[in-house]
């Protein structure tokens, strides 16, 4: 063999051991940092501040964005010149038992706000809290 030839082989050798000694970097799963909540039933519930009997209007989907609609009820009509007070209640009831979203969404308060759609309505919309942003 000549000195040419033994240095290819050298070469070639070297970017065998070269390439095959690299470790491939593991592919990790990107850590989720906020996952989505499953919320299936929204509860709404209106107390007149006067007095009176509440009226509880309840959006349940028990699929998500599957084929089935969802059920929406409402156990009476507002009334009018009436002022309520209001509490919403969130439910994942595909775990058993039906497990409160609520404790999470307080604990997380600077990352969630609802807010009320006044479609067609003569409705004021008054939030009484704020989270830690003044929002």
């Amino acid at each position: 063999m000549t000195f040419k030839s033994l240095s290819r082989l050298a070469f070639v050798l070297s970017v065998i051991i070269a390439v095959s000694s690299c470790k491939k970097d593991e592919i990790e799963d990107p850590e989720i940092e906020n996952e989505e909540e499953v919320i299936t039933t929204l509860t709404y519930q209106l107390t007149p501040t006067a007095g009176g009997s509440d009226i509880v209007l309840t959006f349940f989907d028990s699929d998500g964005d599957g084929p089935i609609d969802p059920v929406i009820t409402a156990s009476s009509s507002l009334a009018t010149n009436t002022e309520y007070s209001a509490s919403i209640f969130l439910l994942n009831e595909t775990e058993s038992p039906a497990e409160s979203i609520n404790p999470e969404i307080v604990e997380e308060a600077d990352d969630h706000q609802f807010f009320f759609v006044n479609d067609g309505l003569n409705l004021d919309v008054t939030y009484d809290d704020t989270d830690s942003n003044g929002n």
